[in-house]
């Protein structure tokens, strides 16, 4: 049992290490990952390219089984960026749909 946390532990901190570094990148406006990734065509990144580093936040968090990054902007035509950035990447690598209810999640409409 004791391995097995030892494990769990490890791999915690193999997935919550790059996260942390994403949010370093992404807070300088670094998104050459997606676009290396992705291409430059990718939707979204255009946009988000040409924001401002204060212009959005990137808030990471660490949670016991992982991590979590929270993306906010004021600014509406941002959020509609990160929206279709998400959207881009979720449809390259097949992921699911975001979680039901996140539409309500926003506290407010540029979050």
């Amino acid at each position: 049992m004791i391995i097995q946390s030892v494990v769990d532990t490890t791999e915690i901190k193999l997935i919550q290490a790059p996260l942390i570094k994403l949010v370093e990148r992404l807070s300088k406006g670094d998104f050459s990952d997606s676009e290396n990734l992705h291409g430059t065509d990718m939707a979204g990144l255009a946009q988000l390219k040409k924001a401002k580093t204060d212009d959005i936040q990137y808030e990471y968090k660490a949670l016991d089984n992982g991590g979590q990054i929270h993306y906010s902007t004021e600014y509406p035509h941002l959020l509609s960026a990160l929206h279709a950035w998400f959207d881009a990447q979720n449809s390259d690598h097949d992921n699911v749909a975001p979680p039901q209810g996140h539409e309500q999640h926003h506290s407010s409409p540029a979050d």
